[in-house]
């Protein structure tokens, strides 16, 4: 009788104390992570990926949800010409309004691509939207290229 006394004494004490454990946030139950900021929240690996990405313990894996943003206004550049737009993860397309709008790129950092923030993107005598190429234009994309040990990127818009 006494084992059995002490059998139910240990259980309720390791019961317990595991519901207070799993109170006080030390235990994350698979079916409260349903997404990526829960799967982050409840300490699991995040991978240092475009999108960040998080695997559970269990196997299940979440996908960081990236919202981006048109350019908002004018780039420095100037506004695009009518049907135009600039799109591109660092704004280094220009194309058709209704073609950039749906476009997705790859988020790679190339240093020629800070030389289209001065460049405009317009409308070209093609009757295409692409660049204009200017002097200025070329000289940076040729640097950047230089600096970086790159080779320079197409900058012809035909």
């Amino acid at each position: 009788m006494l084992s059995i006394v002490l059998v139910l004494l240990l259980t309720a004490t390791a019961t317990g104390l595991y519901n207070a454990y799993a109170h006080q946030g030390g235990i994350v139950w698979p079916n409260t992570i349903t997404d990526f900021a829960s799967c982050v929240a409840a300490g699991n690996p995040v991978m240092e990926s475009y999108p960040r990405q998080c695997n559970t313990k269990d196997g299940r894996h979440f996908v960081e949800d990236i919202q981006l943003a048109p350019p908002k206004g004018p780039t420095q550049g100037g506004a695009p010409g009518p049907g135009c737009a600039i799109g591109g993860c660092s704004s280094q397309i220009c194309g058709e309004a209704d073609d950039v709008e749906n476009l997705v790129s790859t988020c790679e950092y190339n240093p020629q691509y800070a030389c289209y923030k001065q460049a405009k993107c317009e409308r070209q005598t093609t009757g295409k939207c692409g660049w204009t190429e200017t002097k200025e234009l070329r000289a940076c994309i040729l640097g950047a290229s230089e600096s970086s040990g790159q080779v320079p990127t197409d900058i012809s818009v035909n």
